[in-house]
């Protein structure tokens, strides 16, 4: 059922909700945001491959319920990190069109048969903007590396992660309609790979959070 590219998707997922909630909110703000999203990550990838090993013609039902999903928590993660009020009135407006438009088209229009490839890149598309304008507006400290910020991770993450999606979903619906074994090699490859490195870089982001909060309890302790 499961792959050994899948097995370690699984376990590297998972090692990264569990670290998510292993820090203190203060360091990462919105990080509730991200718990929600990686453990709903987790249970519909399950889902999802119990789904397509028994049922394959409804496989990406549970794609296109969780794609809303994701652009919530991340839009919400984004808008938490935004100081601008007229940017995120924008964000709240863009986000709650974009979970109107991607429901209707899954269910109304294609009826959730296919798998959300516009959609997705349409997701790709809104939060590589707002990702991009946080990286370039992202405050840099002089007592705290750049390098060790949790934030400049988790954006990266982002940043890498959607970069490549965007162009391999566009071609992935298409493909596995017409050649399943193709799509399932191309998504073990590249899309599995993206997932590799995207969640490695919020584990990396998670670690820098919890080793700047065991600093900042030592220096508290020694103030004393």
């Amino acid at each position: 059922m499961f792959t050994i590219g899948e097995i370690i998707y699984y376990f590297i997922l998972l090692s990264c909700a569990m670290l998510s909630f292993n820090h203190s909110n203060k360091l990462i703000n919105g990080i509730n945001f991200l718990r929600f999203a990686l453990t709903v990550a987790f249970i519909s990838e399950f889902i999802n491959e119990f789904v397509t090993y028994y049922f394959i013609e409804k496989s990406s039902i549970i794609s296109n319920l969780y794609l809303p999903v994701e652009h919530i928590c991340y839009t919400g993660f984004l808008i938490k990190n935004t100081s601008d009020k007229w940017q995120k009135k924008i964000m709240k407006a863009v986000g709650c069109f974009f979970v109107l438009f991607t429901l209707w088209f899954s269910f109304s229009y294609k009826k959730s048969i296919e798998y959300p490839g516009l959609q997705y890149n349409v997701n790709c598309v809104i939060l590589l903007i707002w990702i991009s304008i946080k990286m370039l507006k992202l405050e840099v400290t002089t007592t705290i590396k750049i390098t060790a910020s949790p934030i400049f991770w988790l954006l990266s993450g982002l940043l890498l992660f959607y970069s490549g999606v965007f162009f391999f979903n566009g071609s992935y619906g298409y493909i596995k309609h017409q050649n399943p074994e193709l799509a399932k090699d191309l998504r073990e490859g590249l899309n599995l790979t993206l997932n590799y490195l995207f969640y490695l870089f919020w584990i990396y982001s998670f670690l820098c959070s919890i080793r700047l909060q065991k600093l900042s309890t030592q220096q508290s302790q020694a103030s004393y």
